[in-house]
């Protein structure tokens, strides 16, 4: 289990293991000074648990800040690695490419989102918020974020260049709320997921055929479709 303990000052990054009688929980956001925001953990490619988070080597240089990531194996903490550092960021999300290397998105404090210090919301006058990011089987990158502003849609761009040049901003119709939480998942099968809420969980699929698919809600919604 790892979560971020805000308790102490500049906050930590804390791990046990579950049903352990390891006693005390350790801190792995050691030795940088602040770690704030959320602590994603995402499997990596070969099955090594990592811990990601938003921090300062140096609190005192702000050139210090960025997303680092610390991988389990063997029993033992891999040292704090630099993911990605794109200034102070309000959120950073990350994935992992087929090679296992991390790579993330990144919303800034003047709402835009950037990845590997270009700007994708470029294109879009209106704020964004809660940037995310799926890499998909092929290769293919997908950022999708919120727009707030007055059309408050999700905006979906993609990269078949490991990042390089993005599709256009394409606005995914139905999302005219105020979005929570919004997830995206890259399936084995090459299709990209998208799942996010505002009163009902909304549902759709992406695939390199069809683009997006038509938007799915209800309390079923992602579920397998049963088979006829």
């Amino acid at each position: 289990m790892i979560w971020s303990d805000d308790s102490l000052s500049g906050g930590v990054v804390r791990n046990i293991e579950v049903g352990s009688s390891a006693g005390e929980a350790e801190i792995i956001s050691d030795p940088v000074d602040v770690t704030f925001g959320t602590t994603p953990v995402l499997i990596r490619p070969g099955g090594h648990v990592c811990a990601f988070f938003d921090a300062f080597i140096d609190e005192s240089d702000p050139s210090t800040h960025g997303l680092f990531m610390r991988c389990l194996a063997d029993g033992q903490w891999s040292a704090p690695e630099l993911v990605t550092r794109e200034g102070i960021t309000s959120t950073f999300d990350p994935a992992f490419d087929g090679s296992g290397a991390a790579f993330a998105v990144a919303t800034t404090p003047i709402s835009s989102v950037t990845f590997e210090g270009q700007e994708l919301s470029e294109e879009d006058d209106d704020p964004a918020s809660e940037s995310i990011l799926a890499i998909d089987a092929a290769g293919r990158y997908h950022a999708v974020w919120y727009e707030l502003g007055q059309r408050f849609e999700l905006n979906h761009r993609f990269s078949t260049d490991a990042g390089g040049p993005w599709s256009p901003i394409e606005a995914l119709s139905g999302t005219h709320f105020f979005v929570s939480d919004p997830t995206l998942i890259a399936a084995s099968d090459g299709t990209v997921h998208l799942l996010h809420e505002d009163s009902l969980l909304f549902h759709r699929v992406w695939s390199s055929d069809e683009g997006w698919d038509e938007l799915e809600s209800g309390p079923d919604a992602g579920e397998p479709t049963p088979s006829r």
